[in-house]
């Protein structure tokens, strides 16, 4: 798959990384400091992964190009998905594709995994997978399973989202990408937005060889309320004939409604149930064994402190993991990793400078809600 050919914003980080010591500090308020009112935002704290020696050998040019072969295989089951000129029950929309670039030889940098959002596509990751590309990664951005499918007339459709039930599916989806990005050689370091996020996490919990995960407000709920509901709902749908997730799929998420086909930032919506299937992944990780670098936003109700806190507590703290929290005069949205999105001046720049400072260069940048 080729980069695009548009403008990317992000570029603009290589430059400036080449040229000097990286600054992560988001772009600050352009109210006037001499205000007796001004806004004064918590201090950055940094901290640094552990340099970790590695002789593991890269794969020979043959098991490589085989390896690249089988995430091919993987892109061109989605294009095929595509084919309009085929008769198929559902089609796979356009920019819902799942999306591989990848270096000619085997690269000690390794390979950089992107988990886009729940409802949204690989598209998010667009300008993202070309800076770490050009950086010199392999990049890998999987379409996540039951995302992206359109009925014939073009309608968008949910119907093939993952239901709580079936929540083992993601688990499979993990594992079978850590496997396939594994076989390229290199280090591995997951990146995910919301319920991407939680994937990342889920990784980061099960694959303690992964080097590093990035989990931007991590879809894990405003509080911990939410987490005995869902341990009540996993046992009796699995212990009892009754099945109370049923009634979660009578309740849309939001509603499906046909939009153009060459839509930029098209997004699939299921039930309530398929979205309590996403929180679960998240809302049962344990404890991460990796360094983790998280990233939340003031006012997120899907990606809320408390959560956050406790699930760094548990995997080791601060002195192991960063967490980043922009605060309201930041105005980032939860949806922050595309600049299609994130559209205050400044800000999509400002966090994925701190993201590849943390694949790059191993740095972790704390700025602590107030």
């Amino acid at each position: 798959m080729q980069v695009s050919n548009g403008p990317n914003p992000l570029l603009g980080i290589l430059a400036s990384t080449a040229a000097q010591p990286t600054s992560a500090n988001p772009v600050p308020s352009a109210e006037p400091a001499s205000k007796p009112d001004v806004h004064v935002a918590n201090p950055v704290i940094k901290g640094q992964i552990p340099a970790k020696l590695d002789f593991q050998a890269l794969p020979s040019q043959p098991a490589y190009e085989q390896a690249v072969k089988q995430l091919e295989s993987r892109v061109e089951a989605d294009l095929a998905l595509q084919n309009t000129n085929k008769t198929q029950p559902l089609y796979l929309r356009q920019n819902y594709q799942s999306r591989l670039l990848t270096q000619p030889q085997p690269t000690g940098k390794g390979t950089v995994v992107l988990f886009h959002g729940y409802t949204a596509g690989p598209w998010q990751f667009k300008e993202a997978e070309e800076l770490f590309f050009k950086a010199g990664y392999n990049v890998y951005v999987p379409r996540i399973p039951g995302h992206g499918f359109m009925k014939p007339n073009g309608t968008p459709t949910g119907e093939k989202m993952v239901d709580t039930w079936e929540v083992k599916t993601y688990d499979d989806f993990v594992a079978q990408v850590y496997a396939d990005v594994s076989a390229l050689g290199g280090p591995v370091q997951a990146i995910g937005l919301s319920g991407g996020a939680n994937l990342a996490l889920r990784m980061g919990e099960r694959f303690s060889d992964l080097k590093s995960v990035t989990a931007m407000a991590p879809y894990i709920g405003p509080d911990d309320k939410l987490k005995p509901t869902d341990g009540l709902l996993h046992l009796v749908d699995r212990y009892t004939p009754i099945k109370l997730s049923y009634l979660l799929d009578m309740k849309n998420y939001n509603k499906n409604t046909w939009v153009s086909a060459d839509n930029p930032m098209p997004h699939t919506q299921g039930t309530l149930n398929n979205a309590y299937a996403m929180f679960s992944v998240g809302s049962r990780v344990d404890k991460v064994q990796v360094p983790m670098q998280v990233f939340t936003t003031e006012g997120d109700v899907l990606a809320g402190e408390k959560p956050v806190e406790k699930l760094l507590q548990r995997s080791g703290g601060l002195q192991k993991h960063g967490w980043y929290h922009f605060e309201a005069p930041d105005k980032v949205p939860h949806a922050m990793a595309s600049p299609m999105q994130n559209t205050e001046p400044g800000q999509a720049v400002a966090l994925w400078q701190m993201v590849f400072d943390t694949i790059e260069h191993g740095e972790l940048n704390t700025r602590l809600p107030k």
